[in-house]
């Protein structure tokens, strides 16, 4: 349908959407691809046995798509065949962003990093790295005048997020500890827009480059429109987009156009200036109202640049739409916006009876292609996505033949109880690690013997791991995950005029009822490991496989320990024993042992409270876990072990306290529901 153009100063059209924030698939997941992968040809990517994306070639990104959640089983072939390259099996969650980049053929597959799209306040930009050149050594990203931005940047290993003023950077990738007269990769700019979240990638093996990888934000809480900003004006340096003042998108280049930004409800005053300067080219008065997607376009209005608003994609597209729009910016100034069906096929614009084909390998599902037709060209804008809003199944644009599998045949050994089977090995027992005086807090990691804790360099498990502690481990606690420090080499700017403040940080402490304390699952501690070698490494452990206590024994709560900054680092200065003690870690908690099983036989730890779920592992006679609660029926102890979280048959242990014979009806019931055979899935 064509709709004309309108002024920016006119309030823009809203569709027939709610006027709050924008519904997300929370049942959804999303990925984008990076192929950096030197010397490799273009490839296809298959999941779950269907094309999600055909000819993604070295130095590419493909935009976030749509996923289903749980496991994904990938195959990646080269574009147009149908052998596989390589095999590989993601989990994802649901309401999760998660970027794979495949760089070394050593092995061969992606590396997954999850992506924070938590929202942004106006003004500000998300900055991360991903080191993806396996030749090169542990690197720092600094300032032209050498200040550190993010040091200690290592292969194929997640760093955290630092939300910074959107405005233009110059970037250099040094050596760790060099200098930027040993530049690995030159000053390069990144111009970092609001509500924007950006992956800096350095790859490569002959010849290191850098990459930006780019998506919007989540809306926040409230009324928000979603706005893309499009500099169209020939032969024009790069400008500087502002809202009420304050830089919002810098250094927009001729040809070039933002996300579609998740942007409060409001009014604003918008100017444009040459980049870095002061300089104004163009300004007007834009009105966002909520439930709006929207494209703002710079363009020649004779000789005189003019911003002009329109209406791009009709709503918001599913997972098995792609919306394509064409603004005529000549003729008539007409706009066409369609939504089309996923396919293998490319796009053609059609303008003023001429026809222009956008060169795609494919049209996506939740994808939006934008083109924008000035005097004498016709502009193709990158792909984008909106993350989490794309509701329903993707659609697979081709099958991947699976060839016949071979028969194995299956060892069926018969038991009388569904929980018990054949043995396993058992762990060797393992060198107590150094033990470090304090007198403060101290965390003993409680784990089975053999097993040991990763020490992350930040609050995540997903967070690279600086070694391993061993279980009975004493550890100093310095803190509990806290507030993020901003970086040492920005000022803060003011929050634009009429934008929301940015929310401040809450201590979940002050969430908590008198007798409350955190839940251990979900609070992380900055601690410092005294290694066997004299050293020691500070990083962060999860609070659910420790037990604290202070100087003179007494259990310490969650919620009295200091906060740590979320965005303070791990540093490793010693070597990481590796090793378990040889002295029972299970002290002052509940402990299930196994018995009553016969000779050579194993205990299922099941997934859910019931004989028919997913078996996690095999335990024999003898094995000891921490009791984390107990089922409505007693017929099932949830239990950790390991690290690992599941459930065992109450018949086959024994519950202890300190070595000493337990109620087990002093353990509390746990309250999560669990499954049943006869579950619907996704119910």
């Amino acid at each position: 349908m064509a709709k004309r153009l309108f002024a920016l100063i006119a309030v823009l059209a809203m569709f027939l959407m709610g006027t709050s924030v924008f519904a997300q698939a929370a049942d959804s997941a999303v990925i984008r691809y990076v192929h950096a992968l030197e010397d490799a040809p273009a490839v296809d990517i298959y999941v779950n046995g269907g094309l999600s994306y055909a000819g993604l070639e070295y130095g590419q990104a493909t935009p976030y798509l749509p996923s289903a959640v749980g496991t994904q089983q990938l195959v990646v072939t080269v574009t147009g065949e149908t052998d596989a390259v390589w095999e590989q099996v993601i989990d994802t969650a649901a309401a999760s962003a998660y970027t794979l980049v495949v760089s070394s053929d050593n092995p061969l597959g992606f590396t997954a990093y999850s992506d924070d799209l938590n929202p942004l306040p106006i003004g500000r930009a998300r900055l991360t790295a991903v080191h993806a050149a396996p030749e090169a050594p542990v690197v720092d990203i600094v300032l032209p005048d050498g200040r550190e931005v993010i040091p200690n940047l290592e292969y194929n290993q997640p760093y955290g997020t630092l939300d910074i003023p959107a405005q233009n950077y110059e970037f250099v990738v040094i050596p760790d500890g060099g200098t930027v007269n040993d530049a690995i990769i030159p000053a390069t700019a990144f111009p970092l827009a609001t509500g924007t979240y950006y992956v800096a990638v350095a790859f490569g093996t002959s010849n290191a480059e850098a990459m930006l990888l780019s998506a919007p934000t989540l809306a926040g809480e409230g009324d928000f429109g979603y706005l893309r900003v499009v500099h169209a004006v020939p032969d024009a340096p790069a400008v500087d987009v502002y809202a009420n003042n304050s830089l919002i998108i810098p250094a927009l280049a001729f040809e070039q156009g933002t996300e579609y930004i998740a942007v409060p409800a409001g009014d604003y005053d918008i100017s444009l200036t040459e980049a870095g300067t002061t300089d104004e080219v163009a300004s007007a008065s834009l009105t966002i109202e909520a439930g709006t997607v929207n494209l703002a376009i710079a363009a020649l209005a004779g000789d005189e640049v003019e911003i002009n608003a329109v209406t791009g994609a009709e709503s918001l597209v599913s997972a098995d739409q792609a919306a394509f729009t064409v603004v005529n910016l000549t003729g008539d100034a007409e706009v066409t916006s369609e939504v089309v069906e996923p396919s293998t096929d490319d796009l053609t614009a059609s303008v003023n009876g001429d026809e222009t084909a956008l060169g795609l390998t494919g049209v996506y599902g939740g994808v939006y292609y934008d083109v924008i037709a000035i005097e004498d060209a016709v502009i193709a804008l990158p792909p984008v996505s909106i993350p989490f809003t794309a509701e329903g199944v993707p659609v697979a644009l081709a099958s991947l033949p699976t060839p016949e599998p071979t028969p194995v045949p299956e060892v069926v050994v018969a038991t009388a109880d569904p929980n018990v089977v054949l043995p396993t090995p058992t762990p060797e027992p393992q060198v107590q690690a150094a033990v470090p005086t304090a007198t403060g807090p101290t965390a003993r990691i409680m784990l089975n013997p053999g097993a040991n804790l990763h020490l992350r360099r930040y609050p995540s498990s997903e967070a690279e791991s600086l070694g391993l502690a061993p279980s009975g481990t004493i550890l100093i606690v310095n803190g509990r995950e806290g507030a993020p420090e901003p970086p040492s080499f920005f000022t803060p700017t003011p929050t634009p005029e009429g934008a929301p403040e940015p929310t401040p940080y809450i201590d979940p402490v002050t969430l908590l009822a008198e007798d409350e304390d955190l839940d251990p699952a979900q609070t992380w501690l900055f601690v410092t490991y005294a290694t066997p070698d004299g050293g020691t490494i500070t990083a962060w452990v999860n609070a659910l496989y420790v037990f604290i206590t202070d100087a003179r024994g007494r259990q310490v709560d969650l919620r009295e320990l200091p906060t740590v900054p979320r965005n303070r680092s791990g540093e490793v200065n010693g070597q990481a024993a590796g090793v378990a003690p040889t002295q029972s870690p299970f002290r002052n908690v509940p402990v299930a042992t196994i018995v009553g099983l016969l000779e050579g036989a194993n205990l299922h730890l099941r997934r859910y409270a019931n004989s028919q779920a997913e078996s996690l592992a095999l335990l024999p006679n003898g094995t000891q876990m921490i009791i984390l609660g107990r089922s409505a029926d007693d017929a099932w102890f949830q239990v950790e072990y390991q690290g690992t979280v599941g459930w065992v048959a109450a018949p086959y242990v024994r519950v202890t306290f300190n070595d000493r014979e337990y109620d087990p009806l002093q353990i509390p019931i746990e309250a999560t529901p669990t499954r049943t055979p006869t579950a619907t899935p996704g119910a």
